[in-house]
């Protein structure tokens, strides 16, 4: 685990807390009329600080699964984090760099090694506080919501 707002579920825990996300998600069908479509599957596989689920977004057209945040509080979202597991990891040192200055542990080295070449040259030679001002930059700036419900 990086020192960052992103904690991952034990395996046995994934069946609860998908079963706390289909509540979250009929409260909000419940309270705004609305249904989910049926070419989304949500699959919950980590937590932020506040107990939001980061998600992989299954829908029928996508090879490869989006990660989302779905929040339990709140009716925004989901707010789509990466276009692939891949890119959030990425992002996930992003933000480890903006909580901490120390970018060369065996965490962050673990993680970076999950990347591709072309991650990897975005963090080569940069410290932790240019890697935190491009997380701040290019992903705090550029988030966006999911719309996964029926029109």
């Amino acid at each position: 685990m990086l020192d960052c707002d992103c904690e991952p579920l034990f395996f046995d825990d994934i069946p609860k807390r998908l079963e706390e996300l289909k509540e979250w998600i009929s409260w909000r069908e419940e309270d705004e009329n609305i249904v989910m479509s049926e070419d989304v599957k949500l699959i919950p596989f980590a937590q932020n600080g506040g107990g939001d689920l980061f998600c992989f977004l299954y829908e029928k057209n996508n090879v490869e699964p989006q990660i989302v945040l779905y929040y339990h509080d709140d009716y925004s979202g989901p707010r789509l984090e990466a276009n692939s597991f891949e890119e959030f990891i990425y992002v996930i040192l992003l933000e480890s760099a903006s909580w901490s200055e120390d970018i060369d542990n065996d965490y962050w080295r673990f993680h970076y090694q999950l990347l591709n070449d072309e991650y990897k040259r975005k963090i080569d030679g940069k410290t932790a506080e240019e890697l935190a001002e491009e997380y701040e930059i290019d992903h705090l700036r550029n988030l966006k919501d999911v719309d996964i419900w029926k029109k």
